[in-house]
């Protein structure tokens, strides 16, 4: 279940032309699964990459390979569902990193760097990134 207040975040890292279906960052309640890649190939989706960009803007990460980005968001308070995790995984825009205190979280590969600079818009960058 998703609230309003996740959807209307999740909404600033949309190009203002894309629509998704369902917004990929859930609620607290939501049940997670530990992260592992989907076991089909992936590329990198609109959708997905929105939702890496929000999780690392929610937890003011930089925009640098290697960065950790966790999977739970503190503000709005929320997580990265089961399906688009994976897909951030087997798309390449992230590893896993699994000692971040206990929780999955998501480790930047250049290819996820990139995606998120050529997806959000200038503003955006601007907004949630600084100069990064």
């Amino acid at each position: 279940m998703t609230c309003p207040e996740i959807e209307q975040f999740y909404s600033q890292f949309l190009p203002e032309d894309v629509v998704v279906e369902s917004v990929p960052i859930k609620g607290m309640r939501f049940v997670t699964k530990s992260l592992s890649p989907h076991q089909s190939p992936r590329s990198p989706t609109v959708r997905s990459i929105a939702a890496l960009a929000a999780a690392a803007a929610a937890s003011h990460v930089k925009l640098e390979v290697g960065e950790l980005v966790p999977r739970h968001l503190p503000m709005p308070a929320g997580v990265i569902e089961n399906g688009a995790s994976s897909d951030i995984l087997r798309a390449g825009l992230a590893t896993v990193d699994r000692t971040a205190q206990g929780n999955d979280a998501f480790r930047l590969t250049q290819l996820g760097v990139d995606a998120i600079r050529s997806t959000l818009t200038s503003s955006t960058l601007n907004r949630f990134f600084g100069a990064s």
